[in-house]
């Protein structure tokens, strides 16, 4: 199932595709190109763009950026790189005024979809949650109320907890007065060793459940 902000996304794509289809109906100049260009080169810039921003979070595994299916896009990057495309082929052209005012009228939906749809309400966590140790210790959560400390949930089979774990654990080490609990998702604990072994990491983790 796509979540929200992505359902969103590929709606303004086909709003966007609609629209210039619609306001260039009449055009002497073929615009199905252009918009089909618009839109691949928004994601190829917007994927750019985001990886650009975060250059840390891919520098132990660059290939990683090509992992567009876990998302990652920088909108901002998107919409200026599909603007460019269309001037580009549609210069000297009517249908280009109206393709960017497609363009135009597609984000501006987007963007107030997204903001009346996309939950972004803090949601408290939950009483009495206990995780464990990497020794089998019960670790109680509650016990860390009342001041700032971060959970990292993660797995080791998971790509993108992989990449970010080694800073993670920088940022953790940077920051010892804000405790950083690494919640391994259910494996065992000499699966959990075996990887931070091998990523040379040094951590607390928890293992287990929660």
């Amino acid at each position: 199932m796509l979540s929200t902000d992505r359902l969103l996304a590929l709606l303004a794509i086909a709003a966007f595709i609609g629209l210039v289809s619609f306001l260039t109906r009449k055009s002497l100049r073929p615009t199905s190109n252009a918009a089909t260009a618009a839109v691949v080169a928004g994601l190829v810039m917007g994927r750019i763009g985001y990886v650009a921003m975060h250059i840390p979070s891919y520098s132990d595994d660059p290939l990683s950026a090509l992992a567009i299916w876990q998302g990652g896009f920088s909108a901002i990057a998107g919409i200026v790189g599909a603007a460019l495309v269309l001037v580009a082929m549609l210069r000297g052209s009517t249908a280009l005024y109206r393709s960017l005012a497609s363009l135009g009228i597609a984000v501006m939906v987007w963007a107030a979809a997204a903001h009346l749809l996309v939950e972004d309400t803090a949601i408290p966590l939950p009483k009495g949650l206990v995780a464990y140790t990497i020794d089998g210790q019960p670790v109680a959560i509650d016990s860390f109320r009342g001041k700032p400390f971060v959970i990292n949930l993660w797995a080791t089979w998971c790509g993108p907890c992989q990449r970010e774990m080694p800073m993670l654990v920088r940022a953790a080490a940077a920051r010892p007065a804000v405790p950083a609990l690494f919640v391994d998702q259910g494996e065992t604990p000499d699966v959990v060793k075996a990887f931070l072994a091998t990523k040379r990491l040094d951590i607390t983790a928890s293992a287990g459940r929660s």
